[in-house]
C-alpha cells in the first residue's frame, strides 16, 4: 500500500511539473496574440508575470523585452523607457539587445534627448536593425535647428552624417559674418554629401591688383538730350559724377580698378537681359540696382557677387543674401544705437517721445522706446506730431495750455522728463524749432535726442543746439568741413562748374570706403572680419564698418560745439 503511494506521489508531481511547462508555454503564446491584436496593456500584464526569471521559464528575456514594448505601444514613453532600461540591467547579454538599443534611441529621440539616442544608436550591431535606426536618424536630426546644440552633438558624435549635415545646414542660415567657415569647409571636405549640398556658397577669399565694379543705375541716357525736360534722375547723375571723381583718384597712377557702367533705365526688362553679360557676371563688386532691389538678389547670391545698395535703407535682403549690402544702415539701427546711448547715461531715467506721421520715423521712435524700456528706463508717452501742431508740443512738454495759461499767466506744473526724443524726416524745421522753445521755457537740464536732420535745416540756430546739448544720430553724416571733403569740393568744382551736392558726396565716399575693403581684404572682404577688424576710414564721415552686419553698423551719435561736429561714439582707432 505504501508502496503505491509512493508511485502515485511521483506521478502527481510529475504532472504539477508538466502543467507548470505547459503554462509558461501557453502564457507566452496569450500574451503574443494579445500583443497581436493590440490589446497592449493586457499584453504587458502577460508579458511581466513572465518577465522574472524562474525555474523552467525560457521566456523571461523575451518577455522583459514586449513588456517594454508593449508600454511603448500603449503611449507610455517614460514607462516603457525605464522598462527598457530595466531590461538592459537584468539581461546585458540578450542576444536579440540590438532591439532594446533601438527602440531606447527612438525614445529619446522623441523626448528630444538626441544625446542619449545617437548613445544607444551606436551600440546597434545588427546591420538591418541599423538600417531601420539610420532612417530614425534622418528623420529627427534635421528637426534640431540650435546650432550649441549641433555643435555639442558633433564633438560628441563626429562621424555622424546626419549631424555633421545638420550642422552645416545650420552653419549656412547664420548670418554671414558669424559663419564658421573653417568648420564649415572642414565639413565639406570630410562629407560629399555635405560638398554637394552646401560646397557651392562656400568661397575661397581672393586678393587682387585690381578688381571690376559694376554700376547699375537709371541713367536713362536717352532723356539727358532733352534739356527742357527736368532730369528725373539727377540725383543718379549727380552720385556718379562723385563716383568718378574716386574711381581717377584710385586709378590715377595704374589702373586698379575696372569700372563698367550699366544704364538699367529703371526697367525690370532691361536689368533681367543684363544679368546675361559675362561682364557683368564676372564683377567682384556691383554697386546697384536702385529700384526694386529684390530683382537683383537671386543673381548676387547665385553668382557670389557682392552687391551694394547705395541709397536703400531696407535691410530685408541682408538677412537671407550674405552678398547684399547696404551702404548706409537700416532706419532701425537709429533707434537702437540711439537708444543705447541715451540708456548707458544713469541720469535719463524717463521721457518722452514725438515722431513725424510716416512710417520711417514711426518705426524708429517704436525701437527706440522698445529698447529704452528694455534698458529698464519709462517712456511716459509716444506722440505723434504732424504739421501745425506746435500748441500740443509746448503743452506736453511744459504743461502750458496755449489757449488758457499763457493768457492769464497762471503757474503750471512742469511736466517730469529727463529726456525728450524726436525723430523727424518730414515737417522737421518745424518740428525741431517747437521742441527747441518747449525746452526754452522748460529752463532746465531735461535732454534733447534728435533722430536726425537737425543740421540740414536752413532756419535751425545751431548756436541753440549748443546752448541745449542737443544730440542726434548723424544719419549719412558729412563733414563738410574735413580736408578730403575740401579737396573733393575744389576737384569737383573745377571739372563739373558747380558745387557737389549730398549725393555726389555719396558716390565719392562709397567707392573709397568699398575700394579700401576690396584691396585691403579681398573680393570677399567679409570672410577676413571673423578674424581681423575690416572697418575702414570714412572719407567724409568717421568710420565704414561692416564687420558684424551687412551695412555700416556706425552710427554717430554728435553735437555741436563751438562751430563744429562733436563725435561722442567715436571709440576705434582705424590703422
Amino acid at each position: 500500500m505504501k508502496k503505491i503511494l509512493f508511485i502515485l506521489l511521483i506521478f502527481i508531481g510529475w504532472q504539477v511539473h508538466a502543467q507548470e511547462t505547459i503554462d509558461f508555454n501557453q502564457q507566452y503564446l496569450n500574451a503574443k496574440t494579445s500583443f497581436k491584436e493590440g490589446r497592449y496593456g493586457l499584453a504587458r500584464n502577460q508579458f511581466e508575470k513572465l518577465a522574472e526569471p524562474m525555474e523552467g521559464n525560457s521566456f523571461a528575456e523575451n518577455a522583459s523585452f514586449y513588456a517594454a514594448l508593449s508600454a511603448y505601444k500603449e503611449g507610455f514613453n517614460a514607462l516603457a523607457k525605464d522598462k527598457f532600461l530595466e531590461h538592459l540591467s537584468k539581461y546585458p547579454s540578450w542576444k536579440q539587445n540590438n532591439e532594446v538599443f533601438h527602440w531606447l534611441s527612438y525614445i529619446y529621440f522623441e523626448n528630444q534627448d538626441p544625446y542619449q539616442a545617437l548613445a544607444f544608436s551606436e551600440k546597434i550591431t545588427n546591420r538591418d536593425i541599423r538600417k531601420t535606426n539610420v532612417q530614425i536618424q534622418e528623420y529627427f536630426i534635421p528637426k534640431i535647428n540650435d546650432i550649441d546644440s549641433l555643435m555639442d552633438l558633433y564633438n560628441v558624435f563626429p562621424e555622424n552624417e546626419f549631424v555633421a549635415l545638420q550642422l552645416a545646414n545650420s552653419i549656412t542660415h547664420q548670418p554671414f559674418t558669424k559663419r564658421d567657415f573653417v568648420l564649415l569647409n572642414d565639413l565639406i571636405k570630410k562629407y560629399k554629401s555635405i560638398e554637394k549640398k552646401f560646397g557651392s556658397e562656400i568661397t575661397k577669399n581672393e586678393k587682387k591688383e585690381s578688381y571690376t565694379i559694376s554700376l547699375m543705375m537709371p541713367f536713362i541716357l536717352d532723356q539727358l538730350k532733352i534739356e527742357t525736360r527736368p532730369k528725373v534722375n539727377e540725383f543718379i547723375l549727380e552720385f556718379y559724377r562723385g563716383f568718378q571723381i574716386a574711381a581717377d583718384s584710385i586709378n590715377k597712377n595704374e589702373t586698379k580698378l575696372n569700372i563698367l557702367v550699366f544704364d538699367t533705365k529703371r526697367d525690370t526688362t532691361v536689368i533681367k537681359s543684363q544679368f546675361n553679360s559675362p561682364e557683368l557676371q564676372s564683377s567682384d563688386l556691383i554697386i546697384g540696382p536702385v529700384f526694386n532691389s529684390g530683382i537683383i538678389q537671386d543673381f548676387s547670391f547665385q553668382n557670389q557677387i557682392n552687391t551694394i545698395n547705395p541709397f536703400s535703407k531696407n535691410d530685408t535682403f541682408t538677412e537671407v543674401n550674405p552678398f547684399y549690402y547696404l551702404y548706409s544702415y537700416p532706419y532701425r539701427k537709429v533707434g537702437e544705437n540711439l537708444a543705447h546711448f541715451t540708456a548707458s547715461d544713469t541720469l535719463l531715467q524717463k521721457g518722452i517721445i514725438f515722431h513725424a506721421n510716416n512710417s520711417q520715423d514711426s518705426l524708429i521712435a517704436k525701437v527706440f522706446a522698445d529698447s529704452m524700456i528694455n534698458s529698464g528706463k519709462e517712456i511716459l508717452g509716444s506722440y505723434v506730431i504732424n504739421k501745425g501742431e506746435g500748441k500740443k508740443v509746448l503743452n506736453l512738454l511744459t504743461g502750458v495750455n496755449v489757449v488758457n495759461d499763457i493768457n492769464e499767466n497762471s503757474e503750471t506744473a512742469l511736466p517730469q522728463y529727463d529726456f525728450v526724443f524726436v525723430s523727424a524726416s518730414q515737417n522737421a524745421e518745424t518740428l525741431y524749432s517747437d521742441i527747441l522753445s518747449a525746452t526754452e521755457i522748460r529752463n532746465d537740464n531735461i535732454r534733447i535726442i534728435g533722430s536726425h536732420n537737425w543740421l540740414e535745416g536752413t532756419h535751425i540756430d545751431l548756436n541753440k543746439l549748443e546752448k541745449l546739448n542737443v544730440v542726434f544720430a548723424g544719419v549719412d553724416l558729412i563733414n563738410y568741413t574735413c580736408p578730403a571733403y575740401i579737396k573733393f569740393e575744389q576737384t569737383y568744382l573745377e571739372r563739373f562748374g558747380k558745387m557737389p551736392g549730398k549725393y555726389s558726396a555719396i558716390g565719392y565716399d562709397l567707392l573709397m570706403s568699398y575700394s579700401e575693403l576690396l584691396f585691403n581684404h579681398g573680393r570677399y572682404f567679409q570672410l577676413e572680419s571673423k578674424n581681423t577688424d575690416i572697418t575702414v576710414q570714412s572719407p567724409f564721415s568717421i568710420y565704414y564698418d561692416v564687420n558684424f552686419s551687412n551695412y555700416n553698423s556706425f552710427i554717430p551719435i554728435i553735437q555741436w560745439n563751438g562751430q563744429v561736429i562733436e563725435v561722442l561714439n567715436k571709440e576705434k582707432t582705424i590703422k
